[in-house]
Parts: structure tokens; C-alpha cells; sequence
């Protein structure tokens, strides 16, 4: 194998470790409203929108592979939230599994220099971004 190619095998089998405490934020583009829509449901659709914009998430990877993490100032009835799951990481992508029967992988996206995770919301409504 060619120093290139080994050079590039080792710097895949050491990504940065995402392990330790992250802050995160949930960033939501308001969606398209056909004209019809009411003013009141704009403007709840809209305060719904500030709300998740202010609210954060504290996020602790544990060296044994598993996560806790905790939503604070959500709208709704779980706006104060804890979650706990594990987590594997593949290169830079770092999979969180949450607990219980309902939990589905989610796969992360980590900075080359580790200090962005990030995933992008389904359909292109935003995107959930921790940093450290």
C-alpha cells in the first residue's frame, strides 16, 4: 500500500472523538402557508417557531457508549424533557439510538475538528446543531 493510502486509512480510523458535553440548538424554517391560512394560525405557527428557537438541548456522550440528553423550553407538553440512549460512532458519523421501543437510530454529523454535530430535520425543516 502507498504511503498516501495509508496515510489516508489512518486518518479515517481516527476521527475525533465527539465523547464529553454539548450544547445544542434547534434551528426551524417556518413553513410554506397557502394564503387561506388564518392570521391567528400564522401567528401561532410563528410564536411555536421563537419558542424552539430559544430552547436548548444539553447533551452528554459517555465513554460507554451511551447519551443523555435534555430538552429544556420546548413548546408543548414535554418542553422539559430527559432522554437516554446509546451511541456508536463510524468515522465522523456518530449514531444515537434512543431507549425504549420507539427509539430509531439518528445519524449525526461531526466536524472534522470535532466541535460541530449536526443533523439535518426530515423534509428540510431545519436542522439540530450541538457545539462545544
Amino acid at each position: 500500500m502507498s504511503a498516501l493510502g495509508l496515510a489516508l486509512v489512518a486518518s479515517l480510523s481516527f476521527a475525533v472523538s465527539p465523547v464529553g458535553a454539548w450544547k445544542g440548538k434547534v434551528n426551524v424554517k417556518a413553513p410554506a402557508l397557502p394564503p387561506s391560512v388564518p392570521p391567528e394560525q400564522k401567528a401561532m405557527i410563528t410564536k411555536m417557531i421563537a419558542q424552539v428557537s430559544k430552547a436548548t438541548i444539553a447533551l452528554n456522550l459517555k465513554k460507554d457508549g451511551t447519551y443523555q440528553m435534555k430538552a429544556t423550553g420546548f413548546p408543548g407538553p414535554k418542553g422539559n424533557d430527559v432522554k437516554t440512549g446509546k451511541w456508536i460512532q463510524k468515522g465522523n458519523t456518530v449514531t444515537m439510538t434512543e431507549s425504549g421501543p420507539t427509539g430509531r437510530p439518528q445519524d449525526f454529523a461531526l466536524s472534522a475538528n470535532g466541535k460541530l454535530l449536526s443533523m439535518e430535520l426530515p423534509g428540510g425543516q431545519g436542522k439540530v446543531v450541538f457545539t462545544r
